[in-house]
């Protein structure tokens, strides 16, 4: 199977740069998507090999599915612009799905650690949210996660357009791990370290953006759980690839 990387790029120009040479070497193309007007993330890029397009929609949820649209690959990476992801995490990441055992595969921060959800009073009511909001996951759909928030993940491209998601926003992570865990497909974790944004601040805003993952939540607690896969298999594979992780780490 081949990878197409998807990176939603929002005023990232000092950082996108770096983040796509890196991410181009372990995947067969890669795909910048930007606002129109956002014309300093586009020329950060010239030169780069990766595809740079532009969504005129608001939104990292609009920015991944048009990215999602254009990619040609079996598999889609999803990476943030802001130098927090380790690009050389990606073959871990995505291994579980080109050997044919996985659907989808998020990079938890609670296995691998964050220099980021504890250095600022915001970071951790984000990091608590984020416990809540997987513990309810987990609950709902008999699972195991540790983060179901994480962006850097990978997951089957005809099942992510299957799915047609509809958040427009950084709640479109939450929406694609409950439509996983729903529709009944294998989903597992690899450990991943986010390390803290360099430039910038994070355009997650607290208020807002917290009300639409709680709305969001309540209205998949009421979504039906299809069962293709016994919850043996399931902690089979995360048991097998989580020691192939520290195997190689």
């Amino acid at each position: 199977m081949k990878i197409s990387a998807i990176i939603a790029a929002k005023h990232e120009a000092p950082t996108i740069r770096q983040v796509a040479e890196q991410t181009s070497k372990y995947v067969s193309e890669c795909i910048v998507v930007t606002p129109p007007d956002d014309f300093e993330t586009q020329a950060a890029l010239y030169g780069v090999d990766c595809k740079v397009m532009t969504e005129g929609k608001p939104g990292k949820g609009k920015a991944i599915v048009a990215g999602a649209r254009a990619a040609r690959y079996e598999v889609l990476l999803f990476i943030d612009a802001d130098l927090s992801h380790n690009p050389h995490d990606i073959p871990r990441l995505t291994l579980p799905i080109t050997n044919g055992d996985c659907d989808h595969v998020v990079a938890s921060r609670m296995l691998g650690g964050s220099s980021e959800l504890f250095d600022t009073v915001p970071n951790f009511i984000k990091l608590i949210g984020s416990h809540v909001i997987t513990t309810a996951i987990n609950k709902k759909f008999a699972s195991k996660l540790t983060d179901s928030q994480n962006g850097f993940r990978a997951i089957k491209r005809e099942l992510f357009l299957d799915f047609k998601l509809h958040e427009s926003h950084s709640t479109i992570e939450q929406e694609m791990t409950a439509r996983t865990l729903a529709s009944g497909h294998r989903m597992i974790e690899v450990p991943s370290h986010e390390f803290a944004r360099i430039y910038g601040k994070s355009k997650i805003k607290i208020i807002s953006d917290g009300f639409r993952h709680v709305v969001l939540l309540l209205k998949l607690l009421t979504w039906r759980r299809q069962k293709l896969y016994s919850s043996e298999e399931i902690a089979a594979l995360q048991k097998r690839y989580t020691e192939v992780w520290y195997d190689k780490a």
